[in-house]
């Protein structure tokens, strides 16, 4: 759910900043790597400002931040190389943020997963020290090694290119535990309807979707609805049926949500352990609480995929009541669609 820590980021200061290059894994580069930056960036008021705008964009009241719980604080986490980045001089800020951007460069070490620039911010909020990372991924191939003052103006500052990734660590108490802070993170492909980047923060920053139920339900929701639509894709009845029952489960009143026996309930003997072996992992191998917070709107509007290139969409309650969709008995994959004008004429 949108995250209900109230930062007001026009009092953020920032107090050192740094940039570093991940290189992704390509037919080219067998594994992901860093190019570090050996300096600190020197940014002026203006970018400051324009820096603080974007943040409160990504990360404010209104946007699509969500507050997650820590699960990793060992020795070599994240957490550890952050939690006393105010604390270090310059040399040991610098050298900190390379430990991050190899963290990040070994959590990204699969195919797929794009390189970009690493953003590390060292900041104080109301006289709290406030980390923050950005992870921009730009289309242009850009290099740090030109310098990284203009890479930052071009990537971060710039409208045109967004802030795939934003993480904001910020300290509650004099205590340095892993409950002494809050955790921020914003993912403008999650907010585009993609599922989190699982890479990013398990991985890279040891957070944990368990203590967040309405991200949990709308990642649970999303991965089922995936899996559905690709294996039931060449049948409409099963897919319409098993979606419908989704739905249905989702808002019904009981209160707990339990993976396994929502896949045991809808999905075909056939197709079960695929389902199992691929939704009922990690966060999802147990139940969690039912929050629909993040899928009212969703829900409230039915989508229906007849065939590739044609969809039909409207009010839930409208299909329910007035739309017929079946396949013709007699004519094999042909599908009959019948609206109910009555009311309208």
């Amino acid at each position: 759910m949108p995250s209900n820590v109230n930062i007001n980021y026009i009092f953020i200061q920032i107090q050192r900043a740094i940039m570093h290059q991940i290189i992704g894994k390509t037919a080219y580069n067998a594994n992901t790597r860093c190019e570090y930056s050996e300096e600190l960036l020197e940014l002026d008021d203006v970018a400051k400002g324009i820096l603080i705008s974007r943040l409160s964009d990504a990360l404010g009241l209104n946007s699509k931040s969500f507050k997650l719980d820590l699960a990793n604080d060992g020795i070599d986490s994240t957490y550890s190389l952050m939690k006393n980045l105010a604390s270090l001089d310059e040399q040991g800020f610098i050298d900190n943020s390379k430990d991050i951007a190899n963290h990040l460069a070994m959590s990204s070490n699969r195919g797929g997963i794009p390189g970009g620039f690493l953003l590390f911010l060292d900041c104080q909020y109301n006289s709290r020290p406030l980390y923050i990372l950005i992870k921009a991924e730009p289309h242009d191939a850009l290099s740090i090694a030109h310098h990284q003052a203009q890479a930052l103006k071009d990537i971060i500052l710039s409208p045109s290119q967004k802030m795939y990734k934003v993480f904001c660590m910020i300290q509650n108490d004099s205590e340095q535990t892993k409950d002494s802070f809050t955790y921020l993170l914003f993912d403008e492909q999650f907010s585009s309807g993609v599922n989190l980047a699982k890479y990013f923060y398990k991985d890279f920053l040891g957070l944990t979707l368990g203590g967040n139920s309405a991200l949990m339900t709308k990642m649970f929701y999303e991965k089922m609805l995936m899996l559905i639509r690709k294996k039931f894709s060449e049948d409409y009845s099963t897919r319409a049926h098993i979606e419908e029952e989704l739905a249905s489960i989702l808002t019904n009143e009981v209160l707990l949500i339990v993976p396994s026996q929502v896949i045991t309930s809808l999905i075909p003997l056939e197709h079960r352990d695929l389902f199992l072996n691929k939704i009922c992992t990690d966060e999802f191998s147990q139940s969690f609480s039912k929050d629909l917070s993040q899928l009212r709107l969703v829900l409230a509007k039915k989508r229906v995929d007849i065939c590739k290139g044609i969809k039909l969409s409207g009010d839930t309650e409208f299909f329910s009541s007035k739309v017929s969709i079946g396949e013709d008995p007699e004519r094999p994959g042909i599908v009959i669609i019948t609206v109910d004008t009555n009311e309208w004429l």
